[in-house]
């Protein structure tokens, strides 16, 4: 790989890692305002009640608070790789992920399969981390067909759009936990009262709130799933950092906030719409999340018999540090890599320092020689947690002594404490050419111990649905929580409704025996005020003068293919289900369109799908949890 490529390429995986993301203008030009008082008016079983959560420790800041900060941090980020720094690696950041399959998948690698697979073996997670690794090998060359690998994979990750704040069941928040710490983030709630999973998501380092490496986990955990999510920013963000007037990498100190996260949220007024609570981490912040489950089940009420029970139902590792030590000294190294991160932190750095000079003592590693900086860190780290009272931290690191900067790596390892099982179900999973993460050094490390982990054979640093595909990437995180739901696996079951015969008609949607057209995708979107979704079913023909006939519908060339959409009115859909409905924004327009692709499937009038048949495509199915989602 050419040395620009190469730096390019590392360049976009530290863009994920760090959560940096950049901003067109095209994204301010959009009226995207939400109108609070129609959405009252709304249907009930639409939109979620955030009523009653505003508190001393807990603020919901208004759309107009979540807009500002939102342009300002995007503006933020297009400057930094429009600076000298960066020449050359400006991008637009315009890709709105639908969920929409390109091609139909090999039917032994259908993201249903996969999901099947984490429902078998939800009683060991080794068992799921074993299953994964065999589903990825089998299914690589088949799910990796004409999908970006590379740069490609990691620079579209970063291009990903979402304005969450004008998501009509998302607000931006401020907690300050039990412990004092404040802490920014994303809550997403379902509608209605129902109990359901709530999960806590971490990003990694350097990551604020609703950063680019926070955005794929809004979408494949809240839009896609039947989830209520808690999204919090990395203890290393700038916001975190001035927050809180503190810089301390790491899971010793950040895991602890998966606890009181949930404890607070258990504690709050929607309480009884939380069955469980769950956590996922990202990079650094996955780091934190196995230190959570390791707290978990020390925490008041955990119990083994005769019903398994702590703070944390399970929790997911995506491509995690576990090592800290080497993996900030590698940041640090005089190597592409190491320059990259020094561009990137300085960034960071700068704009705390910009509002909050007085800060600058945090920082004073910085302007250390490069390979120095690690030792400072964990000096200062240590330093600033010898000075904390006693119970700073949560048993059974309740009367930990620190010291030294040795003390600060020891206690920052998560093999130290993985050598016999969890009590909480915990699954760790890397990609085998992470190039941002080195995964034989942290996930391969963990694989030797007690816990379950597993590499696959792609997906870079977390980019999985762009190698893998977005349904795949998306069964994968679904599916893994869903496994570890009871609740919701118990009230799963298939609903579906049908089409009116005159609308296929109109659409003249029958398939042409002659010509030997089948099925292949069916694709599904949604616009702002509009009271129908709109349908588009592709066929394959193996026609002579097209050069088809020695294809199939699944690695054909798009010229041996046609597409027939209709728009299903809402007022024909019979008992009118949760998704039928006029979306407010585009922000929820696009969130529908993702639900729809990942979850409605196109089948005829005895069930069954119609992909890769030549049958009509009478009814749209999905499966429901809970008679809705």
């Amino acid at each position: 790989m050419p040395t620009i490529k190469k730096f390019e390429f590392l360049l976009m995986g530290f863009v994920v890692c760090l959560g940096v993301s950049l901003a067109s203008d095209h994204a301010y030009g959009i009226d995207y305002s939400v109108d609070r008082g129609v959405e009252k008016k709304a249907a009930q079983n639409y939109y979620a009640d955030f009523s009653g959560l505003e508190s001393a420790n807990f603020k919901i800041l208004s759309t107009a608070e979540c807009n500002a900060d939102y342009v300002k941090s995007e503006l933020a980020r297009k400057q930094l790789l429009e600076s000298d720094d960066a020449q050359g690696f400006v991008l637009p950041f315009d890709w709105v992920p639908s969920g929409a399959p390109q091609r139909l998948e090999d039917r032994n690698c259908e993201p249903e399969r996969l999901q099947n697979l984490l429902y078998a073996k939800r009683s060991s997670t080794r068992a799921q981390a074993s299953s994964l690794r065999e589903f990825f090998q089998n299914c690589d060359r088949s799910l990796r067909y004409e999908m970006p690998s590379g740069p490609k994979a990691v620079i579209s990750m970063t291009q990903t759009e979402y304005r969450y704040c004008e998501h009509p069941n998302m607000r931006k928040i401020i907690v300050k936990l039990p412990n004092g710490d404040i802490v920014r983030g994303i809550l997403a709630l379902k509608p209605g009262n129902t109990p359901r999973p709530l999960i806590i998501a971490k990003c990694g380092v350097m990551c604020n709130v609703g950063d680019a490496a926070m955005r794929f986990l809004l979408m494949h955990l809240f839009d896609e799933a039947p989830f209520n999510l808690l999204v919090l920013s990395n203890n290393t963000g700038a916001d975190y950092v001035r927050d809180n007037r503190y810089f301390v990498p790491g899971g010793l100190k950040e895991g602890q906030h998966f606890i009181l996260a949930a404890q607070m949220m258990r504690a709050s007024v929607i309480s009884k719409r939380i069955s469980s609570v769950h956590a996922i981490g990202v990079s650094l912040g996955a780091h934190s999340a196995l230190y959570g489950a390791y707290l978990s089940q020390f925490q008041p009420g955990a119990t083994r018999q005769p019903v398994r029970q702590t703070v944390l139902a399970s929790v997911l590792a995506a491509c995690p540090v576990v090592d800290l030590r080497s993996s900030i000294t590698d940041l640090f190294q005089w190597s592409i890599k190491g320059t990259i991160a020094q561009i990137l932190f300085n960034n960071s750095i700068d704009k705390v320092l910009e509002t909050n000079p007085e800060l600058q003592p945090l920082f004073s590693w910085w302007w250390a020689p490069r390979t120095d900086r690690p030792r400072l860190i964990a000096e200062a780290s240590a330093r600033y947690l010898g000075q904390q009272k006693r119970g700073w931290n949560l048993p059974p690191f309740d009367n930990l002594e620190i010291e030294n900067a040795d003390d600060f790596w020891a206690l920052n390892q998560d093999v130290t404490w993985a050598q016999k099982p969890f009590l909480t179900p915990t699954l760790a999973l890397a990609a085998d050419d992470d190039q941002v993460v080195n995964p034989y050094a942290n996930t391969g490390q963990l694989a030797k111990t007690a816990l379950a982990a597993t590499t696959i054979p792609a997906g870079d640093h977390c980019a999985f649905s762009q190698m893998y595909g977005w349904r795949t990437s998306s069964a994968l995180y679904r599916g893994f929580f869903l496994s570890q739901s009871p609740d919701l696996l118990k009230r799963r079951k298939p609903l579906s409704v049908s089409i009116p015969l005159d609308v296929l008609e109109t659409a003249s949607q029958h398939t042409n025996n002659l010509t030997l057209e089948l099925h292949g995708v069916t694709r599904f979107s949604f616009t702002p005020g509009v009271e129908a979704i709109k349908v588009i079913h592709q066929y394959f023909s193996a026609r002579h003068d097209l050069g088809c006939t020695q294809q199939n519908t699944r690695f054909a060339p798009l010229h041996c293919y046609r597409e027939v959409s209709f728009n299903l009115p809402f007022s024909r859909v019979p008992n009118r289900p949760w998704w039928a409905h006029a979306p407010l924004t585009v922000p929820e327009a696009e969130a529908l369109t993702r639900w729809a692709n990942v979850n409605l499937k196109a089948v005829d009038q005895n069930g069954v799908l119609v992909d890769d048949t030549g049958n009509l495509a009478t009814q749209l199915k999905w499966l429901s949890y809970d008679g809705q989602f």
